[in-house]
């Protein structure tokens, strides 16, 4: 049997793992097209062309998925296989 604390858990990490699937299937559909990168900072904004605007995305689903997989990871240890 669980204990609440875990069951809040499980919800939590079922919610973040919604989040991020929500995110990569975003990032993919994206990534396809060609897109530039603009990043504002400070006032200040840089522009990046689409080859390296193609290595951002690349990056940010990498992170994506290193988050998903740290989550079903997350879930095992409370005994809950995540099956997609």
């Amino acid at each position: 049997m669980m204990k609440s604390t875990d069951i809040e858990k499980v919800n939590s990490l079922l919610g973040e793992m919604d989040t991020l699937k929500n995110l990569i299937t975003a990032t993919e559909a994206f990534e396809d097209k060609e897109l530039h990168t603009e990043i504002y900072c400070e006032g200040k904004n840089l522009w990046f062309g689409k080859d390296i605007s193609k290595e951002v995305f690349i990056t940010i689903l990498r992170e994506l998925n290193t988050q998903k997989e740290k989550t079903i990871r997350e879930l095992a240890e409370l005994g809950i296989e995540y099956v997609e």
